[in-house]
């Protein structure tokens, strides 16, 4: 490439290569984001299906707020993702914050247990 251009463009090139790696592969979040917003979704989906099981066999009383998120099973997904290599290991706390932030929840005490609350 260098020998084929110019060198403001072999430049130019190799800038635009590194943006590239530095946004699409090695940004922390990108795979991060992925996995969260995955894990919301299940999870939703999961307590919806409960939810309905419960109304169902006439246990209204049963039935659980569907966007609550257990940051003990998010932290132990995290933990699993990251030993089968789908995570990065650099996931921390701050930017696991920033990222539920980002999707509107808060972490709120909620009956004496910490909880992602969905806030809108």
């Amino acid at each position: 490439m260098i020998y084929q251009l110019s060198i403001n463009e072999s430049i130019k090139r190799f800038n635009d290569y590194w943006d590239f790696v530095n946004e699409k592969i090695l940004t922390i979040s990108s795979g991060t984001e992925q996995f969260l917003d995955s894990f919301i979704t299940q999870g939703i989906e999961a307590k919806m299906k409960q939810n309905n099981q419960a109304i169902n066999a006439g246990c209204p009383e049963l039935t659980e707020v569907v966007t609550d998120i257990d940051p003990k099973a998010l932290k132990e997904a995290i933990e699993r993702a990251k030993t089968d290599g789908y995570l990065d290991s650099r996931v921390n706390v701050s930017e696991l914050t920033n990222l539920m932030k980002n999707r509107g929840y808060n972490m709120i005490n909620k009956n004496s247990k910490n909880v992602w609350k969905h806030i809108i």
